[in-house]
């Protein structure tokens, strides 16, 4: 699993210790390594909260979808 650092300036971050290239990363970046099959999980640099869906959410308006596949989501 990745794991991506948020930090307060709203940077993304991949620390090391991952497959992934160390560094800051965007939304689409994240999107990317899904469609690899990789799983990941954001959490918060200072608290240390798991806060993947809250970072996640905004990346479905960037992803084409059908309706099927939005009701799919939906209903989980």
């Amino acid at each position: 699993m990745e794991i991506i650092k948020k930090y307060p300036n709203n940077k993304l971050y991949i620390p090391r210790g991952n497959t992934e290239p160390v560094g800051y990363v965007t939304l689409l970046d994240l999107v990317t390594i899904i469609r690899k099959g990789k799983s990941l999980r954001v959490v918060d640099s200072k608290s240390g909260e798991d806060i993947t869906v809250k970072v996640l959410k905004p990346a479905l308006n960037e992803i084409d979808l059908s309706l099927e596949q939005v009701v799919s989501l939906i209903r989980g």
